[in-house]
Order: C-alpha cells, then sequence, then structure tokens
C-alpha cells in the first residue's frame, strides 16, 4: 500500500504565510567589521588573534603514531545485530 502524502487547507494556508512573511521580513543589517566568533553567552573568552586555547599545552610533544581500530560487529552494542550477522557468515 502506498503512503499517500495529504496536503490540508489548513497546511496550504500555513506554508503560504510562512513564504510570504520570511519575504517581507527585513533582513539585520551587516556590519562592515569582521568578526572572529560569536557567543551565546556574553563576551567572548579569547581575543582576535589569539595564540592557543587555555587547555593546549603548548609544551606537549610534538610527532608520534595514531592508532584506530575501525568500529565492526565485535564492538556493536546491539545485540539483533551481532546475531543476524553470526547466521549470515
Amino acid at each position: 500500500m502506498r503512503h499517500i502524502a495529504i496536503i490540508t487547507r489548513r497546511h496550504t494556508l500555513a506554508m503560504g504565510a510562512t513564504a510570504l512573511t520570511s519575504t517581507l521580513v527585513p533582513v539585520a543589517a551587516v556590519e562592515d567589521s569582521e568578526l572572529h566568533g560569536i557567543s551565546t553567552f556574553g563576551d567572548l573568552k579569547y581575543a582576535p588573534g589569539f595564540s592557543q586555547f587555555d587547555y593546549v599545552n603548548a609544551d606537549a610533544p610534538k610527532g608520534g603514531m595514531f592508532s584506530h581500530v575501525s568500529p565492526g560487529a565485535i564492538f556493536n552494542q546491539n545485540l539483533h545485530i551481532q546475531f543476524f550477522e553470526q547466521l549470515y557468515t
């Protein structure tokens, strides 16, 4: 059976009103100054051109090797998937 989307008059009016108001709302004026960040809770912590974050250790050793194990069925927490994978392997 096919799923048929039912669009009522109420949906059509709501979509039309949304489209009309979105075109009528003026766009806020954009300042000419360039911003280096935004903050939801007050002033920014770091000034423009900061060199490092406070939590970064600048004297940390550089280089090394990164080892990454790709997730597979062994690490899967879903028991149903593990069961069906065992059936088909």
